[in-house]
């Protein structure tokens, strides 16, 4: 870890480092209202296939997953719909036409309410965040500026589906976010909007936390986020910072006992579990 003998100053920053909760936050659906936007325009882009079909027919297609998985869920989707499936492209074809199609909604998308001041509070806080995204990278990067996120997020800290072996509900690009930064993975705050992001924190050893701040979100979104293990599940940014805030303020052992927690999943902001 250090070169050579380390100096005070370098043990000291590295222990302080340790004593403290980092964030990892997913990009679609968490900080950016991405799933909702492509979710409207889909209906739009599945008609030239001869397929008609409403967005709540189609959103849970493309919730949380990777580029890869999103275009094949949406072609098999569109083979089994339409009238005519010879009319529906190959895979590779039609994944072409999905990412034109995408690349030209997100150049509209917008920071989800109250992101854009969380990331803020955490870097006047000093509190170290990455972003773990199933997306691309050059999309990621993209939409981060399109949000007017970038002030706070920089290129070395975005982590991405091209840098891993395994896309979400995987842990590998969370964990990726967390060593590349010099975060221990078991003192991550994961910060995601669905059930796939949840998992994927969960597996990396983390402190799982679903938001509910997008558009895209539904009331029983929140129970899905509770199945497939959440920590806390809060509904906006600013239940979000007093989770951080909590967690960070809490008497902090060697090794953080998530089994003390393990059904903390309906515990609010308000009344954080126990760790004594």
């Amino acid at each position: 870890m250090f070169e050579d003998s380390p100096s005070l100053v370098e043990i000291l920053s590295w222990a302080m480092r340790r004593s403290r909760f980092s964030v990892v936050l997913d990009l679609d659906g968490t900080l950016v209202d991405s799933e909702g936007l492509l979710a409207s325009g889909l209906p739009e882009f599945l008609r030239q296939y001869g397929v008609e079909a409403a967005v709540e027919d189609i959103a849970d297609l493309i919730h949380g997953g990777c580029f890869d998985r999103n275009s094949e869920n949406l072609q098999n989707f569109c083979l089994e719909k339409a009238d005519d499936p010879s009319k529906i492209p190959d895979l590779e074809t039609f994944r072409t036409a999905y990412a034109a199609f995408a690349k030209d909604v997100y150049a509209d998308v917008q920071a989800i309410s109250g992101a854009a001041a969380f990331l803020k509070g955490l870097s006047e806080a000093g509190i170290p965040f990455s972003v773990a995204t199933n997306g691309r990278r050059e999309s990621a990067l993209a939409k981060i500026r399109s949000a007017g996120l970038d002030v706070f997020i920089k290129p070395d800290q975005v982590f991405t589906r091209d840098n891993v072996g395994h896309a979400k509900p995987a842990p590998d690009v969370v964990r990726k976010a967390a060593i590349e930064k010099d975060y221990d993975p078991h003192w991550i705050i994961g910060v995601e909007d669905s059930p796939t992001g949840i998992q994927a924190v969960r597996a990396a050893g983390g402190i799982a936390v679903g938001i509910l701040a997008g558009a895209h979100c539904a009331p029983e979104d929140e129970q899905s986020l509770r199945d497939a293990g959440a920590h806390y599940v809060v509904h906006s940014f600013g239940e979000m910072l007093a989770v951080v805030k909590q967690l960070n303020d809490m008497p902090l052992p060697s090794v953080w006992p998530l089994d003390q927690i393990e059904n903390a999943a309906t515990v609010r902001p308000s009344s954080p579990p126990s760790v004594s």
